[in-house]
């Protein structure tokens, strides 16, 4: 199995379980939540991409590196013990597919950061120029 296979399955891997799919979607209600209060609420100067931005970052920051450990300490339990996965690839290219797909998250996670701030602060800017 090569490591962008492998990469791939730890992706998938990243929601197969009920409380890392539940850390994924609070990292992306709770980036919505926040870029969306920060952006229609408080003074009108504070309705600029630095400000959103810092505030959706910072919510949707929060849970994903739990996603990751729990990616990673998933090698340590079950599949520890299974035979047949070891003999395939050994414990560095996993761990390397591992940390590449926790890599691939963060940098999605930091996408959907900056697609919602943008989002938000283009929905304020008319708002804050009315006020």
């Amino acid at each position: 199995m090569r490591i962008g296979r492998a990469t791939v399955l730890e992706l998938r891997n990243s929601a197969g379980s009920r409380a890392r799919r539940w850390l994924l979607i609070a990292a992306g209600v709770g980036g919505l939540l926040s870029a969306g209060i920060v952006a229609f609420t408080g003074p009108a100067q504070d309705h600029t991409f630095a400000v959103i931005s810092f505030y959706t970052q910072i919510a949707i920051s929060l849970p994903l590196p739990f996603v990751s450990v729990l990616l990673m300490t998933e090698e340590f339990g079950r599949r520890a013990s299974s035979a047949g996965f070891g003999l395939r690839m050994s414990l560095g290219a996993i761990i390397a597919a591992k940390l590449l797909a926790s890599a691939i998250i963060a940098v999605a996670g930091a996408g959907y950061g900056v697609l919602i701030s943008l989002l938000a602060t283009s929905a304020a800017a008319p708002a804050a120029d009315e006020g």
